[in-house]
Order: structure tokens, then C-alpha cells, then sequence
């Protein structure tokens, strides 16, 4: 069952950015224990405990960032690089591409 939070942050990502909206909603949510949040392009991966404590801006961005690995295909493009590295330098393109349209990420993303 997804969480209402997360589903109002999808909702508000569909109204404010379709684009994103619509993408956001062919991945699965999937509640875990394990970091912050992936995904695998089916699943988004989201730590409860985490996502709760951030603003709603953030849980939309946080959606919004998800998405980008989908939509730049960083869980099909990686091959044999190192999994973290690739991570690090995705997440910065990412952001960078989010931020500079007024998307509002998480603290230390």
C-alpha cells in the first residue's frame, strides 16, 4: 500500500509537471529500509522514515530526481563501471538539470 505522503507528492508532480507526473506513474512504489530512495526503472525504491521528514518541495523533487534515472537510462547504461561512482556522477547530472528548473531537492542530494 503507498503512503498518503507519497501519493500527494505524486499528485502535485502530475498537476505541476505532467511530464515528470505522468513518468512517475509506470514506476511502482515500493517502501524499503534500506537508503533513501532508487530505482530500478519498474520500481521506486523509498525509505518511509526518510521521505516523511522532508518538505513537500523536496518529495516532489525527490520523485522528479528518481524519474531523471529512468528517463536518462542510468539503471540500463551503466555496464561494467563501478555502481557507486555511476551513481554519484548520475545524481549530479541530475540535479543540476532539476535545480536549474526550480525543483527543490532534499538536503545533501
Amino acid at each position: 500500500m503507498t503512503n498518503e505522503l507519497f501519493t500527494k507528492a505524486r499528485s502535485r508532480l502530475i498537476l505541476d509537471q505532467p511530464f515528470f507526473g505522468t513518468l512517475c506513474l509506470r514506476l511502482k512504489p515500493v517502501e524499503w529500509e534500506d537508503q533513501t530512495g532508487a530505482t530500478d526503472g519498474v520500481h521506486l525504491f523509498y525509505n518511509l522514515k526518510w521521505f516523511t521528514k522532508l518538505s513537500e518541495a523536496q518529495r516532489i523533487g525527490f520523485l522528479a530526481h528518481e524519474v531523471m534515472h529512468c528517463v536518462l537510462m542510468h539503471h540500463t547504461r551503466r555496464q561494467e563501471r563501478h555502481p557507486s561512482k555511476w551513481n554519484v556522477a548520475a545524481d549530479h547530472a541530475i540535479n543540476l538539470l532539476l535545480l536549474q528548473n526550480n525543483f527543490v531537492l532534499p538536503d545533501g542530494g
